[in-house]
C-alpha cells in the first residue's frame, strides 16, 4: 500500500488501521518523495514495525534519537515508539507493520515466551545495519514478506505472510533480547513504558490545547506527574522542554494560517496562544528566521 500522509490524533497517535482485527498486518511500500516535505511525520502506533530501506539515504528519528539509513539497513520499532523518516533527495522504504496478536494469541504460551518480553521492555527500536552479517538473513526475511505482501491475487498470500513473520521473528528476536540485556548499544534506544504513556499525555495535552494559556503545572497535570518529572520524562523523550515544544508547535499552527488564510498578524497571535503580538513576532522570526510580515508575502 502506498500513502502520503500520516493522519494522527493529538497525542500523535496514527490513525491508520494497520490491517483488520480479524488479520492485523499491514505492508507500505513508501516513497518519501511523495509525502509532503518528504517527511513521513511524527507518529506512534501500539503495532511492531520493521523497515528497510530499499533505495536513497533515509533519515530516521525515534524520540530523540537520529540515524541515518542506507540501502538494506532495517529498523525495528517496538509498541509505542514516536518516530518519523525523512529524506532530502528522496528515498524509499519498505516497512510491515503487525500487532503483537499476530504473533500469537496473548493468552499463549508463545506468546508470553516470545512476544511478551520485547512489548513489556523499555526497548523502543533496534537499528541493523547491512554491513553487519547478521542483518542479512533478518532482509532476505522481510523483503520476502514483503514479496508475499505485493501478490494480491495469491489465493496463500495471507498464509503465506503469516508464516514470513513468524519466520521473521525468529530472526529478530534474539537480537532484541540480546540487544535489550545491553542497552548501552549506539544502534537502539530505550525509554520505560512509563516515561512513553506520559510523553504521550503531555503532547496530546500541548495539541489540544496550544491555543490557550499553557503553564508547566498544566502540563504536568495532564501527564498525573510534578513539575520537575514532567520536565525529566519530556527532554527523555524529545531532548527539550514541554514549552520549547510548544513555541515550536504554535510556530508552525501560525505559518500555515498565515500561508492559508488573510488573518491578520494580531489574530494569528491569540489564534496561536500567543497574548502579546509583539512576542509573537520575536518568536516567530527566532524560529523562521524572518518576520511573520514577510513570511506570509513569500507565500501569497
Amino acid at each position: 500500500m502506498r500513502i502520503n500522509k500520516i493522519e494522527t490524533d493529538e497525542s500523535l497517535r496514527s490513525l491508520l488501521s494497520y490491517g483488520s482485527p480479524e488479520f492485523p498486518f499491514a505492508y507500505y511500500d513508501d516513497d518519501l518523495l511523495q509525502y509532503e516535505g518528504r517527511t513521513v511525520a511524527w507518529h506512534w502506533h501500539p503495532a511492531f514495525e520493521c523497515s528497510i530501506v530499499t533505495e536513497g539515504t533515509v533519515h530516521c528519528k525515534i524520540f530523540k534519537n537520529h540515524y541515518i539509513l542506507n540501502k538494506n539497513d532495517i529498523l525495528f520499532m517496538n509498541s509505542g515508539a514516536v518516530h518519523s523518516f525523512f529524506s532530502s533527495r528522496g528515498g524509499k522504504i519498505k516497512s510491515v507493520i503487525f500487532s503483537p496478536e499476530f504473533l500469537a494469541s496473548e493468552d499463549g504460551s508463545i506468546y508470553q515466551a516470545y512476544v511478551e518480553p520485547v512489548l513489556s521492555s523499555s526497548l523502543t527500536h533496534f537499528v541493523m545495519y547491512s554491513k553487519k552479517a547478521r542483518a542479512k538473513g533478518i532482509a532476505g526475511c522481510l523483503l520476502e514478506c514483503c514479496r508475499d505482501a505485493e501478490q494480491s491475487k495469491d489465493p496463500m498470500q495471507m498464509l503465506k505472510i503469516q508464516g514470513d513473520i513468524n519466520l521473521l521473528w525468529q530472526k529478530i528476536y534474539p537480537e532484541l533480547i540480546r540487544v535489550s540485556d545491553d542497552i548501552k548499544s549506539a544502534d537502539a534506544g530505550e525509554l520505560p513504558k512509563t516515561t512513553q504513556r506520559r510523553g504521550h499525555l503531555m503532547l496530546d495535552y500541548l495539541h489540544t490545547h496550544y491555543a490557550e494559556r499553557i503553564l508547566l503545572d498544566d502540563i504536568a497535570q495532564a501527564a498525573n506527574v510534578s513539575r520537575r518529572e514532567a520536565l525529566r520524562c519530556f527532554s527523555a523523550c524529545f531532548d527539550t522542554t514541554p514549552i520549547a515544544y510548544l513555541n515550536d508547535y504554535r510556530i508552525e499552527k501560525a505559518k500555515t494560517i498565515l500561508s492559508q488564510t488573510e488573518m491578520s498578524i494580531t489574530e494569528t497571535a491569540f489564534k496561536c496562544g500567543f497574548d502579546n503580538p509583539g512576542y509573537f513576532c520575536k518568536v516567530f522570526r527566532k524560529k523562521a528566521g524572518i518576520t511573520p510580515l514577510t513570511f506570509r508575502g513569500g507565500h501569497v
